[in-house]
């Protein structure tokens, strides 16, 4: 019933990396993203409340870092319009609170709104003011800047490269293409066409199946 105890690092210098949201339980992207940086920086998982709190009440003289991910977060659990605007209002006066304490805030551009996005032009209102505040902007392709652009004002100067990682080794391979295929009672010389990932509407999937029909035809 009591608040557990948060313990940090005793080197000050050590830079201290927040991370937004966290999917990693979902998705192992974060824990390689950041396996190789535990003797470089101390990494937590935290909302920017967190962050902003710690930077202006526990400074240090090393760096302080939040990267944003996803911002679905300020949305997926708001009951109507007024609580997603509540809920962006209170995120950005904390962002510029951290800045204002000396933290640096880096944001990696996975899509260029959140998938279904109930509230565009709140969102798309929301990711000018990241941009703006942002001091580092990660795409994971040089191909995304000409895209991102056609929707927001990316700054040059802020813009980082970084593919993405590969997940090879992450997943167990224990099936076989012969077990598999007979799981499925496909022939050995049966073509298959896959679709990999969850199935949601913002994916087209029925238009896909009748792209998979008409090229079969």
């Amino acid at each position: 019933e009591e608040p557990r105890m948060v313990t940090y690092s005793r080197d000050e210098s050590k830079p201290r990396l927040f991370f937004w949201p966290d999917y990693s339980k979902a998705n192992p992207y974060q824990h390689l993203l950041y396996g190789q940086l535990k003797d470089q920086c101390e990494v937590m998982a935290g909302p920017i409340s967190l962050a902003s709190h710690i930077a202006r009440n526990a400074p240090q003289s090393g760096p302080m870092i939040f990267h944003l991910h996803w911002t679905n977060f300020l949305f997926i659990f708001a009951n109507d319009e007024v609580q997603a605007k509540t809920n962006v209002e209170a995120f950005l006066g904390d962002l510029r609170a951290f800045k204002e304490a000396g933290g640096s805030v880096i944001w990696t551009v996975h899509n260029l709104v959140s998938h279904e996005s109930p509230y565009l032009d709140l969102e798309k209102r929301l990711i000018n003011e990241v941009l703006e505040l942002a001091d580092t902007i990660h795409l994971h392709s040089a191909a995304s800047i000409a895209e991102v652009r056609t929707h927001f004002d990316l700054p040059p100067g802020k813009i980082r490269i970084a593919p993405h990682g590969s997940y090879l080794g992450v997943y167990s391979d224990y099936v076989g293409r012969g077990s598999a295929r007979g799981a499925l009672s496909l022939e050995e010389d049966d073509e298959v066409i896959l679709f990999a990932g969850q199935v949601r509407p913002y994916k087209g999937v029925e238009e896909l199946i009748e792209a998979f029909v008409a090229l079969a035809s």
